[in-house]
């Protein structure tokens, strides 16, 4: 019999906002942008500056920064073309000037005579002033070589030769989110479930062969609160507030939103079709519910919840050579080495912690937060037997409830091993429960 903790009414689920605020930028064609605060960033018809966001207008697909003379030579050696930025910065402040003199001048003529047009054009007006700082600020980045803009081939060249020499974690920026950062998980095999001798074991964890055949990359840290507040412009349901901590008290079905919405903001095709589904509640603060079936897209590039099978691989390290695949948990079968890894019972304080907490050590694929903290949603319904045949890339949509992995800050140990699953009410929001995302390679 699988006991949870009970929510004591102490831990309901609150609710606070913060807001956010985004300014398109359309001035320039396509460009790389490499910071020296530590992000390369690919953008499509608009500039990224230092701390600041794409718009959703732009298209994602960034990797963690190099040193400035490192990305030089790299450029140079994929015969990358590295412009004029001075002219370009000229034309652009010119071109956006006289539009800037056109609007005024047809606001001061008295042509405009109706409110809403005059509200329209002071609208355009101060947009166009916006993107005319956004360009004059890269300029003095540039300048101050706190930039490096290159504009990007045609044939997509020099992002890839970029990739090629980055060793690490893949760096994502979003409209006004904060850096999502993923790693690759390799295709491969493993044996699902625990072996009969396994401490904790429950009989739902048959073992069975698992083939994960593309790889696909998954985010290294449960998504914050400052995360989500960001995407969802000011939500965030979580009972325990900081900006850095997992966000909580999440539906199932907010959860599987909340991917959808990230990958419209990077121009992402979304994995979920919820055109079949009527929605109640918001996905600002976590309570979305749907009535219908969703529709998955498996050929998306956008983000979603890891299937389960996808989790546990990468939970057990995935096919990395310091992976311990058959062991309870990441690091090894002993239960008291879990404070070094997690929070639960044991040392949470009854509480949350930051999601990317240094004192915790991360399992061999760098991933962190993958025992305890918060249990994360998946996306599979739960099934009750498994099976003991070989599976190729299992997917479960039927089935009674969801599966939810990890374990959590109020769990003893055996609830946070790598094989435990657990079923949950998709319309359920607790304290307990947050999110990963993951996306195809």
């Amino acid at each position: 019999m699988k006991n949870l903790t009970i929510i004591p009414l102490f831990l309901l689920c609150g609710l606070s906002a913060l807001g956010d605020i985004v300014v398109e930028h359309k001035a320039t064609n396509r460009f790389l942008v490499a910071y020296s605060e530590g992000v390369l960033v690919k953008v499509k018809s608009c500039l990224v500056l230092p701390r600041e966001a794409a718009p959703r207008t732009c298209r994602g697909g960034v990797v963690r920064a190099l040193d400035r003379e490192k990305v030089l030579k790299e450029l140079k050696v994929a015969g990358a073309p590295i412009p004029d930025l001075k002219r370009e910065i000229s034309t652009a402040v010119e071109e956006l000037s006289l539009e800037i003199d056109d609007i005024k001048e047809a606001l001061d003529s008295g042509r405009i005579i109706d409110q809403k047009s005059s509200e329209a054009e002071l609208d355009l007006l101060k947009r166009v002033q916006q993107k005319l700082i956004a360009i004059r600020q890269v300029e003095v980045a540039f300048q101050n070589e706190e930039a490096l803009v290159i504009w990007e081939s045609d044939t997509n060249l020099v992002y890839q030769q970029l990739r090629k020499i980055v060793v690490g974690n893949e760096t994502v920026h979003l409209q006004g989110v904060d850096q999502f950062k993923f790693v690759t998980v390799n295709a491969g095999k493993f044996l699902m479930g625990s072996p009969a001798n396994e401490l904790g074991r429950e009989s739902d964890e048959t073992p069975h062969e698992v083939t994960i055949s593309k790889a696909f990359k998954i985010q290294t840290t449960e998504v914050s609160q400052s995360d989500w507040e960001k995407v969802t412009k000011g939500g965030n349901p979580s009972r325990f507030q900081g900006a850095n901590r997992p966000v909580e008290c999440i539906t199932w079905w907010s959860a599987v939103a909340f991917t959808n919405e990230v990958s419209r903001l990077q121009g992402l095709r979304p994995a979920y079709d919820f055109s079949g589904v009527t929605f109640k509640g918001s996905l600002k603060d976590g309570t979305l519910v749907g009535d219908g079936k969703i529709k998955i897209d498996i050929n998306a590039n956008g983000y979603r919840l890891p299937t389960e099978a996808e989790w546990e691989y990468a939970a057990r390290g995935g096919n990395d050579p310091k992976a311990n695949m058959k062991t309870a948990y990441s690091f090894g079968d002993d239960p008291k080495q879990l404070g070094s890894f997690a929070w639960f019972s044991d040392n949470s304080g009854r509480q949350t912690h930051d999601v990317a907490e240094s004192t915790k050590s991360a399992n061999p694929l760098g991933l962190r937060g993958m025992h305890g903290n918060v249990w994360e949603w998946v996306e599979d319904a739960f099934q009750e037997n498994l099976g003991i045949e070989a599976v190729t890339d299992p997917r479960n949509d039927s089935g009674s409830g969801r599966v939810i992995r990890g374990g959590s800050w109020g769990n003893v140990a055996r609830f946070l091993r790598s094989a435990f699953r657990f079923r949950n009410s998709a319309e359920d929001r607790n304290v307990f429960l947050g999110l990963r995302l993951v996306r195809p390679e």
